[in-house]
């Protein structure tokens, strides 16, 4: 019965570890955690395999021929176990990973082939009620068991070590399932191996058939917390590396842990120098701050322009997006960057801004003068004809007409009459204020609107450009030209049906001036007065 119960656990134990070997790899198998396991659990069911046949063996004999070829099963299990728990808790020691555990798959396969080729680990089989058993040798006493006992014991240690860190609460509840689950398997052999033969109780080896209950306990952890996917490398690396947009994950202290090739070649740094690295190294400013982090934490995401800092120290403005990274329990675990230059988008956009506004200048500008054109003035002059009836204020207008112009073009030619209009533009627009509107209303003849101006301030404008801005540098060619003026002012008690009518009235005070003989500045209500 007792025989038959053995043989049973055994098979149990066989095809519980295949069946969890395979749901680990369809899990993801790219994923060197879940490969590790997963050879875990495969050489558990080789040792199984070779266990059985042990155990059904037809002499002592041949018993012993199957124990040596399990050996490659359970020697090899500390160090893979080991292994396994560095990737786990992504260690960083590197003099352990890189040159121990390569130390340690070397021991446990001479330990293998010194169980094939000797007898040093192997005193003999004898024959209980549950089959074959086999009377360890001194070296498996003296240095197999304790090595078998430190690197599980080991890998316990760097397990119980990671639970105490700063990690997600459903990080430690994975932690704990492989704790617990290698836990049974691992003093279940140490007892019935070690401990109870010293007491003189023979039962049958516990460590193979208590992987039963591994397996039970890591299936449930992986339906329950999906244990072993806990990366996304298989799935969503060739997106990742082939992303144009720069992509970059942080834990929750904004150390980096994940960046894909964009990120290198915008940044110019290598992958050594970001990873692990505080994000805010990189950034032209601390973005991080309060309102952003309590903003992300209730919103889950959010959109903003951040500037980061490439190796040359440039500026670099992209158009960026932080989403909260959340464990299945809820809890923030870090957070996903996926930004995109726009520094071309940028340039562009300010080019399109500036052709806008020189059309827009186009359109409202003389091309000879570079004053504001008539339909411009036009357009200003009615916009302060209503808001002044609006608010009841006062404006004026100046109308200025240059005498004597055409002599200038008959005798120098149009080029220097042109040239002769843009110095009499200069003079006009440095004499008036930021707020007034100076435009070329046709030919030679311009206009200055005024807002909130009264005549008083009007005239003594137009007098003073008349008699010293006029006149001031004026080349001695130009000296026969002068200036006819005509201003009118609105006021609120003034009934004018429109703009035009003021502008007519301005219109008649210049022609007051010229009628008068030229050079000279005449109101609109002196021409009513006469």
């Amino acid at each position: 019965m007792v025989f038959y119960l053995h043989l049973v656990l055994t098979f149990v134990s066989l095809i519980a570890n295949l069946v969890l070997s395979t749901i680990i790899l369809s899990v993801d198998s790219r994923n060197r955690v879940n490969r590790l396991y997963s050879l875990f659990t495969i050489f558990v069911a080789y040792w199984s395999v070779f266990k059985i046949l042990q155990i059904t063996a037809s002499s002592e004999s041949l018993a012993g021929v199957f124990y040596k070829f399990s050996s490659f099963g359970w020697t090899l299990l500390p160090a893979i176990y080991l292994n396994f728990v560095l990737e786990f808790i992504k260690s960083e020691n590197r003099l352990l990973r890189r040159y121990i555990m390569p130390i340690f798959y070397l021991i446990g396969i001479s330990f293998a082939l010194i169980t094939i080729n000797t007898d040093l680990m192997l005193q003999g089989m004898v024959s209980e009620r549950w089959g074959y058993s086999h009377i360890p040798g001194m070296l498996y006493k003296a240095g197999f068991m304790p090595y078998f006992i430190l690197l599980f014991i080991s890998g316990l240690v760097f397990l119980s070590m990671y639970i105490r860190k700063d990690i997600p609460r459903l990080e430690k509840i994975k932690t704990y399932f492989l704790i617990v689950g290698v836990s049974v398997p691992l003093f279940g052999g140490v007892i019935t191996n070690m401990l109870l033969p010293a007491m003189g109780i023979h039962v049958f080896e516990l460590a193979l058939t208590l992987t039963t209950v591994n397996v039970a306990i890591i299936g449930y952890a992986m339906y329950k917390y999906r244990l072993l996917n806990i990366t996304f490398e298989y799935a969503a690396s060739t997106i990742i590396n082939t992303m144009g947009d720069v992509l970059i994950v942080l834990n929750r202290d904004l150390n980096i842990n994940l960046i894909n090739p964009a990120t290198i070649h915008l940044l110019g740094f290598s992958a050594q120098e970001l990873i692990k690295k505080n994000i805010t190294q990189f950034l032209l400013r601390d973005y991080f701050e309060k309102d952003l982090m309590k903003s992300l934490e209730r919103e889950g995401s959010t959109k903003l322009e951040m500037e980061f800092v490439d190796r040359s120290r440039n500026a670099i403005i992209t158009d960026t997006s932080v989403s909260v990274l959340k464990d299945e329990s809820g809890e923030t675990v870090g957070y996903v960057l996926v930004a995109k230059d726009i520094r071309e988008r940028k340039r562009l956009i300010s080019e399109i801004e500036k052709a806008k506004k020189e059309l827009e200048e186009l359109a409202i500008t003389d091309p000879l003068t570079g004053l504001f054109n008539r339909r411009y003035l036009m357009f200003k002059l009615k916009e302060e004809f209503l808001r002044s009836i609006r608010y009841n204020k006062t404006f004026s207008l100046i109308i200025l007409d240059l005498d004597k112009f055409k002599d200038i073009n008959d005798t120098f030619g149009h080029e220097e009459g042109d040239e002769l209009l843009r110095f009499i533009s200069n003079k006009l627009k440095g004499a008036v204020r930021a707020t007034d509107i100076v435009a070329r209303f046709g030919g030679d003849e311009f206009v200055v609107l005024l807002p909130e101006a009264n005549k008083i301030e009007a005239v003594a404008l137009a007098d003073r450009i008349r008699s010293g801005s006029f006149k001031e540098n004026l080349p001695y060619k130009y000296r026969i030209v002068s200036g006819s003026f005509g201003v009118a002012t609105f006021r609120p008690d003034k009934s004018l049906s429109s703009e035009l009518d003021l502008l007519k009235l301005a219109d008649s005070a210049l022609y007051r001036s010229k009628r008068l003989g030229r050079d000279r500045v005449s109101h609109s209500d002196e021409v009513g007065e006469e």
